[in-house]
């Protein structure tokens, strides 16, 4: 007679807290369905605003900037990056120049947005204080080339979709942090050509307090151009022995987006444990980039193009 009971309060308990909203069954997580959404505002307070940038025409200039997004200093506001996407399609034929987001120091000329045209979650919100510039604005990048946060090629001919980067940061994650002073672009390694079509997206949230850093870290890894050699190893991501921390990886991603007429295609490119990392490019741990500039230098000791590591199990 309790069991019944108890289980007929819990019962009434689940339904309750159904129909006000406090439990909601995952449905699309169970079934790995990824939504992405914009989330509203309700309080103008939260300062939460969202823009989608272009198309903006490619240019034939090298380091050619496309995009920048610029926290001037005195603006006592810290703005935090919850979600960016990135995306290039052409309308003919193009090239597989790197697209690239890095961390400024500075940014000026090009096309500036008016603050009062960048649309706010809340209509009731004050101006956002970041600046937008776009069509080749002029910046002062952070650390060299390796120190991009995101990367992508740019597509090679009229219909190719795979020049696409698109990353939400949850609430566990910490943001891309653009202090008074900091800001990112968004630029072409190398020239480019005019058939070629950039849009960038960006939401993020304005706060009067900066966040506590995290020590959380994003970083594209430059691309391999050629691997022909069974076994080859395109990039290693190892802690070493003695960094006094423990690296969580949160997200990751990897792929061949582009082939030749005589690429085989049966090969699979696959992740797997290592023990010991040398040898192949080695990316400084200083040029790694930081969510947040204030956190500690990371600890990873990260390379490409060959490096020789071990193994650990089977294939």
């Amino acid at each position: 007679m309790f069991i019944k009971i108890l289980v007929k309060k819990l019962t009434i308990l689940f339904l309750t807290l159904l129909i006000s909203g406090l439990f909601i069954p995952d449905i699309f997580g169970n079934f790995n369905i990824k939504i992405k959404t914009a989330q509203a505002a309700l309080d103008p307070d939260e300062l939460e605003y969202i823009i989608d940038v272009g198309p903006i025409t490619g240019n034939t200039t090298a380091n050619y900037v496309y995009v920048a997004l610029f926290n001037p200093s005195g603006s006592s506001r810290t703005a935090l990056i919850k979600r960016i996407a990135i995306r290039a399609y052409a309308n003919g034929t193009g090239n597989y120049v790197n697209l690239s987001l890095r961390r400024i120091s500075a940014a000026s000329d090009g096309t500036l947005i008016n603050a009062s045209d960048i649309p706010k979650k809340n209509a009731s919100s004050s101006n956002p204080v970041l600046q937008i510039r776009h069509t080749g604005p002029t910046v002062t990048f952070v650390g060299i080339a390796q120190s991009r946060l995101m990367g992508q090629p740019m597509p090679g001919a009229a219909g190719h979709f795979y020049s696409v980067r698109d990353i939400s940061f949850g609430p566990n994650d910490e943001k891309i942090v653009l202090r008074p002073g900091e800001g990112v672009a968004l630029y072409q390694e190398a020239a480019g050509t005019t058939t070629q079509i950039i849009r960038m997206y960006v939401e993020w949230e304005e706060t009067t307090s900066a966040p506590q850093a995290q020590n959380e870290y994003l970083l594209a890894i430059q691309r391999v151009e050629v691997a022909a050699s069974a076994n080859y190893v395109y990039n290693s991501f190892f802690n070493p022995p003695g960094s006094g921390r423990t690296a969580i990886v949160k997200r990751i991603w990897f792929g061949a987006e582009t082939c030749k007429a005589a690429a085989v295609y049966t090969n699979n490119i696959s992740i797997r444990r290592i023990s010991s990392a040398s040898g192949g490019t080695q990316i400084a741990q200083a040029n790694i980039p930081k969510k947040h500039t204030g956190s500690s230098n990371s600890v990873m000791d990260v390379r490409y193009s060959g490096p020789t590591v071990t193994f650990v199990g089977g294939t």
